[in-house]
């Protein structure tokens, strides 16, 4: 059976676009000790990148959405990590690489699964590869077919009481330049009540539950072999409360002030 037109919209997107980069480090050439095995130098020398994207995106009733996304980088510019000349230390700077080239797709889903259950769910893959030339044998020629999803479930339970569960998941991947990022993921939970007559929200959220949010990456670059890791402190638990005074029944008036159109001139809302 043929599906009804209206609920069927399908958008391609062919652009391109220029990045140039506006962090005074990333051009710092004067060279930052981190440890004795270690450090970071800017590169003044950095040329702007030049994207061409192609993008097909498909939306079904607005629950289903799909993209499918192709992306040629010109000059792409990232994070590299490099063996030192003259010991056995390494550097970290930003690079321009020959190129960089991204295919995805991905597909998200929400809906009600009941009236207590609110589901949605995102899936993406994508195959990344990096090529360049940085000097002194070290070649950039990385592929990785990544994939990952995320997800969110919120339940209405007893006592108008509602409970989130999220959680994500990214398989190996690039990261920056010339280094391949081992898989993570995360699972946060949350509840939240509201008290007061509805004008207070109690929330409490635990984050990262079974720490797996930690990075590892590795590189080889002329024959050396780095690999490095660590993470953050994202297991946490959070306590929020917010109280709404005033009559809620009465709208707020839409005055503006003299410089209102000012503002928005120059970005501000």
């Amino acid at each position: 059976m043929a599906l009804p037109i209206q609920l069927i919209k399908t958008i391609i997107f062919l652009y391109r676009q220029v990045d140039v980069l506006t962090d005074y480090r990333n051009l710092n050439p004067f060279e930052i000790i981190e440890d004795e095995l270690k450090s970071y130098k800017g590169n003044p020398f950095l040329l702007p990148e030049l994207t061409s994207i192609i993008e097909l995106n498909h939306s079904f009733k607005g629950a289903l959405n799909t993209s499918v996304r192709y992306s040629y980088t010109d000059m792409f510019f990232g994070e590299v990590l490099l063996p030192s000349t003259n010991s056995n230390s390494s550097f970290t700077t930003v690079a321009n690489l020959q190129s960089k080239e991204n295919l995805g797709v991905s597909t998200s889903l929400s809906l009600p699964v009941k009236k207590w259950w609110f589901s949605y769910l995102t899936l993406y893959a994508n195959y990344l590869e990096n090529k360049g030339d940085l000097g002194n044998g070290n070649i950039v020629d990385l592929n990785v077919l990544n994939g990952g999803l995320y997800g969110q479930n919120t339940f209405t339970l007893k006592h108008n009481i509602k409970m989130e569960i999220s959680g994500w998941y990214s398989s190996t991947s690039i990261w920056q330049g010339n280094m391949k990022s081992a898989p993570m993921g995360g699972i946060d939970i949350g509840f939240q009540k509201k008290i007061l007559k509805d004008k207070g929200n109690l929330r409490i959220m635990f984050s990262d539950v079974f720490k797996m949010t930690v990075w590892e990456v590795e590189s080889i670059t002329s024959g050396m072999y780095q690999k490095g890791n660590g993470g953050w402190e994202s297991q946490q638990v959070r306590l929020n409360f917010t109280y709404t005074f005033g009559n809620s029944n009465i709208k707020a008036n839409n005055r503006k002030s003299g410089n209102s159109d000012e503002t928005k001139r120059i970005g501000g809302e």
